[in-house]
């Protein structure tokens, strides 16, 4: 579906990111600057930015990216 292929997009936008710091907004409206750490075939596991943690995300629940000029 639509929103699968974003999220997976994004994940993607994510890995490539090489360690820096981008904006992300999850499904629930969640917004937090996060550094990619980790992906298996349904998560990602982010640096959370904002609270100096780790966070693991399903990967469905990926609604926006932001990093430079690239927006998802």
């Amino acid at each position: 579906n639509a929103h699968m292929k974003k999220a997976q997009r994004i994940a993607r936008a994510m890995t490539k990111n090489k360690g820096r710091i981008f904006g992300l907004t999850t499904t629930n409206g969640t917004e937090f600057n996060a550094r990619f750490v980790h992906e298996t075939p349904s998560y990602v596991t982010v640096y959370d930015n904002n609270a100096k943690r780790e966070r693991k995300l399903h990967k469905t629940s990926l609604a926006k990216f932001r990093s430079g000029t690239t927006v998802i």
